[in-house]
């Protein structure tokens, strides 16, 4: 079950992050639409703010990589720009290759980095979405499943000392019974005072025994008697003879 789970959860957070990545391509493509339609051009002396050109929960940058300013700006979370992300993000801007689309994950946020071409002129894009919610409704899946695992290990383990000592104390009062039956009382049997199924059948199978070992023996005696007896009365007679 364990193994399942663990299964479950690496795949979900497989499913989520290429369904995330996805969306981020879309909206990138969409956005670079509605400039197209729109007749929207940048211009590296001016930054074009707040055009809300994309969804609410998805954040939009556009930077000039010749001048290495931004020209358009669409933010709903200001704060991600002033965090160490930033800092972080600029790195990856500056090892990515030039046509390179690129997918990282930032401070819960799944960031898109690609290319646009605006009135002929090369231009990158960062297009982010806040992953907060979804990581956190996944932390407490893993959470979920670490407790479950806790419980059945605990579970597990008195379930089995549980079935051990059942078994245990059967085969003790087996083994005592046993003891017990010698050749003069073969007619004695272990009583089944077990809740155990297989120790029960296990009980039943000795008893079982014991009645074709007693019921040997018993032929075994009847016939050494007769033997005994067949070979008495020659004897005797001829005992007789050689004393007449």
């Amino acid at each position: 079950m364990a193994i399942l789970f663990t299964g479950i959860l690496f795949f979900s957070f497989i499913f989520t992050r290429h369904y995330i990545d996805k969306k981020l391509a879309t909206k990138g493509a969409v956005f670079q639409y509605i400039l197209r339609e729109e007749g929207i051009i940048f211009d590296s002396n001016s930054v074009i703010d707040y055009l809300s050109l994309t969804p609410r929960g998805y954040d939009v940058i556009v930077i000039d990589p010749q001048n290495k300013k931004t020209v358009y700006l669409e933010l709903h979370d200001d704060p991600f720009i002033f965090s160490t992300a930033s800092k972080v993000l600029s790195r990856v801007l500056k090892e990515r290759k030039e046509d390179e689309t690129t997918y990282i994950t930032i401070n819960n946020k799944r960031i898109l980095i690609g290319n646009l071409e605006n009135n002929g002129k090369p231009y990158i894009y960062i297009m982010m979405f806040d992953v907060y919610q979804i990581s956190l409704f996944l932390y407490i899946l893993i959470f979920i499943f670490l407790f479950i695992t806790f419980l059945s290990l605990i579970w597990n383990y008195y379930n089995t000392n549980n079935i051990m000592n059942t078994l245990l104390t059967g085969i003790d009062e087996i083994t005592n019974s046993a003891k017990n039956i010698k050749g003069k009382n073969l007619s004695s049997r272990i009583d089944i005072t077990s809740q155990n199924e297989s120790i029960s059948n296990l009980i039943l199978t000795l008893n079982s025994m014991l009645s074709r070992v007693e019921k040997s023996f018993i032929q075994i005696n009847e016939f050494t008697d007769n033997v005994s007896h067949e070979l008495k009365t020659p004897i005797t007679s001829i005992k007789s003879m050689i004393e007449v």
